[in-house]
């Protein structure tokens, strides 16, 4: 099916949906379709009753799928429900919580939808007058364009620390996005600790933006101090910044003894060479 519409000349895709019962993922490429259903229907909740797919749900089946991502390889995580405010009928079955959800919730299921590489498919009625904070939270460029990246890869499961569940995703620029989403029923405040992030490890200086409230947070080391509101995502992009890797570098030449004082050639002071010979 997949190769004889791909040979049709038409701009058509082969999709599948089984509501991931047979785990497409690891075989769904082989049918030549580009994309999959991983879980049953989302609902307009932040959690569902046991059949239905709230945030919660979503979270816990998505998490673990990011190695079988890619291009041409994508996790659909299913319809969003950002807009739907309890209006829907059967988005609104078989929610624990809701109908409907606050926007930080809201927010969070457009976040995520974009770190998994997932299919961003809007789900309430478009002939209805839709709000300035729902429109701004799905054209958040920022966001939409670690959806759209050219490496498609979806985020890692970096792991669960308390109520925060960490993730990353390296970008075709080589820029790294990190998110960190608060299931718990509090704000947390924390330290966002970059080493946590196999992909931001070293001694690696950051240009540090902010991808929910399109700001910049700053040239940032090793970390930095935040919170993240109850059932809130918080969204940075990482992109190395140059003179501060230059002045960590100069720093540390200077502390291992090495002089780049004679055009760019590097020779060891006398303490360090004394320290060799011993």
């Amino acid at each position: 099916m997949g190769e004889a519409l791909q040979s049709s000349g038409r701009d058509i895709m082969l999709y599948i949906c089984e509501w991931g019962v047979r785990e497409p993922w690891k075989w769904g490429s082989e049918t030549g379709a580009p994309l999959w259903r991983c879980t049953y229907d989302t609902r307009d909740c932040w959690k569902g009753k046991p059949g239905g797919i709230g945030v919660v749900q979503s979270i816990d089946l998505m998490k673990d799928l990011w190695p079988y991502g890619g291009v041409n390889r994508y996790n659909d995580a299913d319809m969003m429900c950002v807009g739907i405010h309890g209006k829907g009928k059967s988005s609104s079955d078989l929610c624990a919580t809701g109908p409907g959800m606050t926007q930080d919730e809201y927010r969070t299921q457009f976040a995520l939808w974009c770190m998994w590489s997932s299919p961003l498919l809007i789900s309430f009625d478009l002939s209805q007058p839709i709000s300035a904070d729902d429109r701004a939270m799905i054209t958040n460029k920022e966001l939409i364009d670690l959806n759209q990246d050219e490496l498609a890869q979806p985020a890692e499961f970096v792991g669960q620390y308390g109520n925060l569940y960490y993730f990353q995703k390296p970008l075709s620029n080589g820029d790294v996005a990190i998110a960190v989403t608060n299931v718990g029923d509090k704000e947390e405040q924390f330290r966002l600790e970059f080493d946590r992030f196999s992909l931001a490890k070293g001694l690696r200086a950051f240009k540090v933006r902010d991808c929910q409230q399109r700001t910049d947070v700053g040239a940032v080391k090793g970390g930095f101090d935040t919170k993240v509101r109850s059932h809130a995502t918080l969204v940075f992009r990482l992109s190395e910044n140059i003179e501060i890797a230059n002045i960590v570098r100069r720093n540390l030449k200077k502390t291992l003894g090495i002089d780049e004082s004679e055009k760019g050639v590097s020779t060891m002071s006398s303490s360090v060479r004394k320290r060799k010979q011993k």
